[in-house]
């Protein structure tokens, strides 16, 4: 019974989590290492990503629904795939960066031969520099 149980709240909680784009927070694992960040997508779909120095963030306002990289040749993470983002190529970075933040969001074709973010939620974490 408790297992049962356990599913069903598992399920539940899986379900509330998710957002309209069907990418759940957890579907972009964020870590930080000394050579820069470890970026693995464990979900079934493209995650495209954007990593900027938490203080250059903190003067704009970050991507937004119309803003975001909707190119199929933007950084992206391919379907449970892990990769590694040098410090180098974060947004702003700079030797006494201590903070970046990552955003991510799904892309889909448009249906006119382009392509458009997947609902309008955006994921993000900040994360602290090793």
């Amino acid at each position: 019974m408790r297992r049962a149980l356990a599913g069903i709240l598992s399920t539940i909680f899986m379900v509330a989590c998710s957002d309209a784009t069907g990418v759940s927070p957890v579907d972009l694992e964020v870590t930080p290492t000394v050579d820069g960040l470890r970026l693995a997508n464990h979900s079934g779909a493209d995650l495209f990503y954007q990593a900027v120095d938490a203080e250059a963030l903190a003067l704009w306002a970050g991507p937004s629904a119309t803003t975001m990289c909707r190119d199929p040749h933007c950084p992206h993470v391919a379907p449970r795939v892990a990769v590694l983002v040098p410090w180098s190529e974060v947004l702003g970075w700079w030797e006494d960066t201590r903070r970046v933040g990552v955003s991510w969001w799904q892309v889909v074709p448009s249906g006119d031969g382009g392509w458009r973010v997947a609902g309008t939620d955006l994921q993000s974490r900040e994360v602290e520099v090793p």
